[in-house]
């Protein structure tokens, strides 16, 4: 087994020998928001949008040269080929990826600018305007400490003198209230939140809050030391399942990405992405099943 490090580390090298694709400017609202599927206004334009995050390892991210890659993209390649076989063109779609963040991803598919967001976001169903697909990963929100701060944080079951952080406007934010409604809670928005806040650890924070696989890729690329934080607690605080974000009444659409994220092509895709990491992010998934079936 490849040591974690190495390899989250290999995940920021730049990529050969294929160009990443580039931001496209993100577009201007439509005139008017037809009621006809995405797949024919796919048809009609030749263009697929797709919403990507750049500080989302291993979803979308920056290697070393400030390239854009991740799972999404390489999802949204696959989506492309998927889009040609089904609406049998002789022409490919174009891809323009536009610039995504929790603040904003589901703004884009409510408004249009994107047909589709993939990235780390949470199945909820109390987001007007978007659906989701069936989920295409499972993991779970954990907090990232120092091992100065975990023995405080076994402490105060709820969160008294502590400060923890997390990225504003986020199912993570919810669930950290929930779990310790009497911490201090820092709230860090930007393209730059959760690097913000992993590096505030070394400062005012005991502990930042994220989804544990997006927590493993912000530190080797902060190069923390695995020796000198965890994960608290040992069990995570609750199961996310990411889908993708799509708009809502588009039955046609969304039973079209959903195939996809069924198909065998996928599930090489995702194993591709996570092989070399699946003995560390395994134990959180089997717990997680384990919950939801009993």
């Amino acid at each position: 087994m490849k040591p974690l490090a190495a390899f989250l580390s290999s995940l920021l090298l730049p990529l050969s020998p294929s160009p990443p694709l580039p931001f496209s400017p993100s577009p201007p609202l439509p005139l008017s928001l037809s009621p006809q599927s995405v797949l024919r206004e796919i048809e009609q334009t030749g263009e697929l949008r797709i919403g990507v995050r750049d500080d989302a390892i291993p979803f979308g991210y920056r290697d070393i040269n400030r390239n854009l890659r991740g799972y999404c993209l390489a999802f949204a390649e696959l989506l492309q080929n998927a889009l040609h076989d089904r609406l049998d063109s002789s022409i490919l779609p174009v891809v323009k990826l536009v610039p995504s963040s929790p603040s904003t991803r589901f703004d884009l598919v409510r408004s249009g600018r994107v047909h589709i967001e993939c990235g780390p976001n949470t199945i909820r169903d109390e987001i007007d305007g978007v659906t989701f697909s069936r989920p295409f990963f499972l993991t779970g929100l954990r907090l990232l400490v120092s091992q100065n701060a975990r023995d405080r944080l076994r402490e105060s079951e709820a969160g008294e003198g502590l400060t923890i952080g997390v990225v504003a406007d986020t199912v993570a934010e919810e669930m950290l209230r929930d779990r310790y409604p009497q911490a201090d809670v820092i709230r860090f928005r930007g393209s730059v939140a959760t690097e913000q806040g992993v590096t505030a650890l070394q400062g005012s924070l005991d502990g930042f809050a994220d989804d544990e696989v997006l927590l493993l890729g912000e530190m080797v690329k902060l190069q923390l030391s695995l020796s000198e934080y965890s994960f608290f607690p040992e069990d995570p605080i609750t199961c996310e399942f990411y889908g993708m974000v799509l708009p809502e009444n588009d039955p046609e659409w969304a039973a079209f990405v959903n195939a996809l994220i069924e198909d065998d092509r996928t599930n090489e895709l995702l194993r591709t992405w996570f092989r070399d990491v699946t003995d560390y992010i395994l134990p959180t998934i089997d717990y997680c099943r384990e919950e939801l079936r009993g």
